[in-house]
């Protein structure tokens, strides 16, 4: 049944087919052609953006280069190209300006010890197309002279008041209480005031992940801080003169000596500048076509000791205390080197025993010593000082905290002394180390200096009580008579810098607040890939703050790509 039932099927199937063979469809309707020719257009690919890779010290917080917390090297080279300033290298900005000058008394105010205008140039905008304004200058005064932690506040506590007028606001008069004879160095890094709250009370905090605007020749695109990559773009919005070259700088952390000079070899930085390793500059010599230098920095860092300190208000405890720091060591433990340390002079021995500082501290609790846990030598160097104490029988122990919370706890005495960097690139600094105290008296007008009977350096009674005041540019609290009036004489440019240095040194050695441990060395290198001002890297006034003038070596990246694999 089962081949019947195949055979049947398999007729069918035949019959099937001869019926449509036998009834074949309607012809196909064939319509006429017709050639159209469509133009085409090959998208030719753009002009390719130069970049330059750059290696550079990696941040510690944020971006202010206002603020102790924040300003290290990158910070301050970061400012420079993309944030504006009244003055750059003692000379009038005049992308910035159009003139400054120092109004006579008739025109100024009448009380005050002198009034200086600046004109702002109608053209000079951020790089989201706001107008710069005297506001800009308003809110870095208020910042400066409101927040713990700044970098150099002196001049600014001068100034009291700054009034904005003309159109736009681009006439700018700064009153100051007290003359200022560097007042050209005042004004420097300007923040976007119109991103910001124009009162400062996020001075802080503004930068503390990127720079919103900028008005100078590049912008911050990005902050990867995972990655370690600062990514800064040409700011095709800057109005002055001689624009940027390069369009685009990425600025890589330096993890080691190994991984730069892998980078170094590939042709994958083009310029590198931070704090060397043991073996920097025998690696990064070795290398073809790298050309290296080491040189000091401006920064040197040391122990602040605090005389609203419990323990560290008596001069002898603090004399003691700076007799058992052991500078050489520390220096090579903070610096993790021990070839080209620039280290400090070691500490004067006293011949006795720390009696003082012991007592103390048995009487009230544990030596506390702070540094910013983020900062790769003053956190070793604490750790390091407060080994060796505990060592000596003197309870001691590490407080990791930022700057600027630092700052807020020296002036209650919760911390006894700090290991920070003190930056002094100009005269003004030196009168920051020593002015007294800001509190709310000396905004009324008291200097707030007190008549040393006894030690004479504890300023915690100036202006009320520790919680009313703030840690800023003098870390230590001191205030005396003779440092207030060695203060005003730097502001007001009687002395130069030199004496302002040497004066201010032996100042707080007197009083033993200041104890100086490690200068800053840095190592640069030039690679290939870039043509600065001069072929010849020892002729370089600039590093990365200069990157405005660079321009791409187009020749150095050819040969790169045409060599064989």
């Amino acid at each position: 049944m089962k081949a019947v039932r195949l055979t049947t099927v398999t007729l069918a199937s035949i019959s099937l087919l001869s019926s449509c063979a036998a009834n074949p469809g309607p012809p196909p309707i064939v319509e006429e052609t017709v050639t159209t020719e469509t133009a085409t257009t090959t998208v030719q690919p753009g002009p390719t953006r130069s970049q330059v890779q750059v290696g550079v010290q990696p941040l510690r917080n944020g971006l202010n280069p206002h603020l102790i917390a924040d300003e290290n090297s990158t910070v301050q080279d970061i400012a420079e190209l993309t944030l504006p300033s009244a003055f750059v290298d003692g000379k009038m900005n005049t992308d910035l300006l159009v003139s400054t000058s120092e109004l006579p008394a008739g025109e100024g105010d009448e009380d005050a010890a002198m009034t200086v205008r600046y004109e702002i140039s109608p053209a000079a905008q951020w790089s989201d197309g706001s107008p710069i304004t005297g506001a800009d200058f308003a809110y870095l005064w208020r910042g400066m002279t409101s927040t713990p932690g700044t970098v150099d506040p002196a001049p600014y506590r001068a100034v009291s008041d700054v009034r904005v007028s003309g159109g736009g606001g681009k006439i700018v008069d700064v009153v100051f209480d007290e003359p200022v004879g560097d007042w050209q160095g005042m004004f420097r890094n300007l923040l976007p005031s119109h991103l910001l709250d124009s009162t400062a009370a996020d001075f802080a905090a503004a930068l503390a992940d990127s720079i919103p605007a900028s008005a100078g020749r590049y912008m911050v695109d990005q902050v990867d801080r995972g990655s370690g990559i600062i990514t800064l773009n040409r700011n095709d919005r800057f109005w002055g003169q001689s624009p940027a070259s390069i369009d685009i700088l990425t600025l890589n952390s330096v993890r080691s000596t190994e991984q730069v000079a892998d980078r170094l070899r590939a042709g994958q930085l083009a310029f590198v500048d931070h704090v060397p390793g043991e073996t920097s500059a025998d690696a990064y010599s070795l290398i073809p076509g790298t050309q290296v230098r080491t040189e000091r920095g401006p920064r040197e860092l040391g122990l602040v000791m605090s005389v609203d300190s419990p323990i560290l208000n008596d001069l002898a405890a603090r004399e003691e205390l700076r007799s058992l720091i052991d500078v050489p060591l520390i220096a090579r433990i903070a610096s993790s080197r021990s070839r080209d340390v620039d280290a400090a002079e070691a500490t004067p021995a006293l011949g006795r025993e720390a009696g003082e500082l012991r007592a103390a501290v048995d009487k009230h609790r544990p030596l506390r010593i702070a540094a910013d846990p983020r900062d790769d030598e003053s956190m070793p160097a604490t750790r390091a000082l407060v080994d060796i104490l505990n060592g000596e029988g003197i309870s001691a122990e590490t407080v990791a905290a930022d700057m600027t919370d630092i700052a807020e706890r020296l002036p209650a005495g919760e911390i006894d002394a700090v290991m920070s960097w003190s930056f002094t690139n100009s005269s003004t600094a030196w009168a920051s180390k020593v002015q007294c105290p800001y509190t709310a008296a000396t905004e009324a007008g008291d200097s707030g200096a007190q008549d040393s009977g006894g030690d004479g350096a504890n300023g915690n009674d100036a202006g009320g009580a520790g919680a009313d005041r703030y840690a800023s540019g003098n870390l230590s609290g001191l205030c005396t008579p003779d440092t207030d009036r060695l203060a005003e004489a730097i502001l007001a440019g009687d002395i130069s810098s030199q004496q302002a240095r040497e004066q201010v040194t032996a100042a707080t050695a007197i009083e033993a607040v200041w104890v100086p441990v490690l200068r800053e060395r840095r190592i640069i290198v030039l690679g290939q890939g870039i043509i600065g001002p001069s072929p010849n890297l020892e002729e370089w006034d600039r590093g990365l703050a200069g990157a405005d003038t660079w321009k791409e070596d187009t020749t150095a990246n050819e040969q790169r790509t045409t060599e064989p694999e």
